[in-house]
């Protein structure tokens, strides 16, 4: 799983939440793969766009850069609709795995008329981590524009998981917003035989102009059904840390 190297931002207040206060948030993420099907005259329409993409110079160009590229294809889509990305205007959000496998490599495009597209690539190594899924946020910020995630995995058995991570449009460009750990495995002690733990998060959000997010995990979830409503629990142990924007592993870049 992938180490941060600079300090956890923390979004929200100090103060108590209980298990009703938090379920009355919307759903951020919740724990199982969830993919985007489309109708046949979807696809038609992906299947055209896709088409003009592999034209462009600057796709061709990526088969150079990345050895077993072969162009854009109708798999390679994590989820693609329309909805207000960058302005009230709405316009149609296409994300592309673009490996298909590893390292986790994005091709995200804009398109209402004309095109724009960015590349979001891993900044280190990240040839154990790749893409899971992909969704759109509904506004999180309340600035009148939609966020989307992307899911990545890393590694396999002991010390691996799964992160959640933000992208969105500040000032027409395209941003990593932060991320935070949707699932995680480590060994229960050093031995060989050690047992595997898991932790496994929903995570809900309660929007605003600085928006709190609350991981409950299984555990906390099974405990509450067992137990009954729990004593208040302070966001600093029960609130999601987020990592800033810039001390993420990725890098964005505007292709056109």
């Amino acid at each position: 799983m992938r180490r941060l190297l600079l300090p956890l931002l923390l979004l929200g207040s100090a103060a108590a939440l209980t298990r009703a206060e938090v379920e009355r948030w919307p759903v951020l993420y919740r724990e199982g793969e969830v993919k985007q099907t489309f109708t046949a005259q979807e696809k038609a329409g992906l299947s055209a766009l896709i088409a003009a993409l592999n034209r462009k110079p600057e796709v061709q160009a990526l088969k150079k850069q990345y050895e077993y590229f072969g162009g854009l294809s109708l798999i390679g889509v994590q989820f693609s609709l329309v909805a207000p990305f960058r302005s009230a205007q709405p316009e149609r959000l296409t994300v592309f795995d673009v490996y298909r496998s590893e390292p986790p490599i994005a091709l995200v495009v804009l398109s209402s008329g004309t095109s724009s597209a960015w590349l979001i690539e891993p900044k280190g190594n990240m040839n154990i981590c790749g893409w899971h899924q992909g969704y759109t946020l509904r506004d999180l910020d309340l600035n009148g524009q939609r966020e989307f995630a992307l899911v990545v995995g890393c590694g396999d058995g002991p010390n691996s998981g799964l992160d959640l991570d933000l992208f969105g449009w500040s000032k027409g460009n395209l941003k990593l917003w932060g991320g935070m750990s949707a699932s995680s495995s480590t060994p229960d002690g050093d031995d060989l035989g050690a047992v595997q733990m898991t932790v496994n998060r929903s995570i809900y959000v309660q929007k605003g102009r600085v928006p709190r997010f609350a991981a409950v995990t299984t555990e906390q979830r099974t405990r509450w059904t067992e137990t009954g409503p729990p004593q208040r629990l302070s966001t600093r142990t029960f609130t999601e840390p987020v990592r800033l924007d810039d001390q993420t592993g990725y890098r964005v870049r505007r292709l056109w």
